[in-house]
């Protein structure tokens, strides 16, 4: 019986960096993680210790090395260079590719972490299967992905999936540098929204208090619920996807969310649309490194 291919997957975040040496079949033979080094010149040293690394792994393990490097950036991305990432603005413009030849022999491909962990649940997880499928990751902000017909659709400039400007007010004034929905219920968003309660909250506090019963608790809840629904009224009217994933730290909360999510669905989405499944995510904070992994092969 031949040994496994293996593969390199990234998930490379502002603050972390999760690295995952894998089969084909999504096994997981050995993972790292790390701080991210802001640095263009830390950054590839960080590469070169992973890399190598796991290199060295898959080589005791499997007799062979790895057949590809995937690697998941928050940010613009083609598939050999970074583009514009804004939390490692150092990184921009770094052509990844002519580094993993020169450095490793190794080929690579990058992509958006967003699209990437779509790419993770339909591989592996909530979406598994499906061939069309939308994801919404709600963390810090907001980002994710479409797949059509099995593919991960990237766009023209390669930022399909940025829900976060997602906008539903158009007298709101609009901020360059976040979108409307990143602006109203991101996990920073509803931190400082929380806080501003008469009885000050975070976000678990608040949802703890919601699921109480507090009235100012409930009130913000719907107004999050609805705001998380109606977009998703709008994506899946547009696109028409068998499946709707949510991820980030809101995912858990996704139950209590739901009565207000799908009372917007039944409002403002098309017909056809009104009833759309709505998962959260399976795999987490795992599923970028596993788009990786999955990209990685391919």
């Amino acid at each position: 019986m031949r040994s496994p291919l293996t593969g390199i997957g990234i998930d490379v975040g502002g603050t972390k960096i999760w690295s995952i040496l894998g089969t084909e079949d999504g096994d997981i033979i050995a993972e790292q993680r790390m701080d991210t080094d802001k640095t263009r010149d830390g950054f590839l040293r960080q590469l070169d210790a992973i890399v190598g690394g796991l290199t060295e792994t898959a080589v005791k393990m499997t007799g062979s090395k790895p057949v590809g490097i995937g690697i998941g950036l928050p940010g613009r991305v083609s598939v050999t260079t970074v583009e514009w990432v804004p939390n490692l603005p150092e990184l921009n413009g770094l052509n990844l590719q002519a580094a993993a030849l020169e450095r490793w022999n190794m080929r690579i491909r990058l992509q958006n972490d967003g699209q990437l962990a779509l790419y993770g649940e339909q591989w592996l997880g909530a979406a598994r299967g499906a061939r069309s499928a939308v994801m919404l990751t709600l963390g810090t902000g907001i980002g994710g992905g479409i797949m059509v017909n099995g593919e991960l659709w990237s766009g023209f400039t390669g930022t399909a999936g940025s829900m976060g400007w997602i906008t539903l007010d158009y007298q709101e004034g609009g901020d360059p540098e976040r979108g409307w929905l990143e602006r109203m219920i991101s996990g920073t968003a509803i931190n400082r929204r929380a806080s501003q309660l008469t009885v000050p909250r975070d976000s678990r506090q608040w949802f703890e208090a919601a699921r109480a019963g507090d009235p100012e608790a409930v009130r913000l809840l719907r107004d999050v619920g609805l705001c998380l629904g109606t977009a998703i009224a709008n994506l899946a009217s547009v696109i028409d996807p068998e499946i709707v994933v949510v991820g980030g730290g809101l995912s858990a909360e996704l139950e209590t969310l739901m009565p207000f999510v799908r009372e917007a669905v039944s409002r403002f989405a098309s017909p056809t649309a009104r009833r759309i499944r709505i998962v959260p995510a399976m795999l987490l904070d795992r599923a970028g490194g596993f788009g990786a992994l999955r990209l990685s092969f391919g």
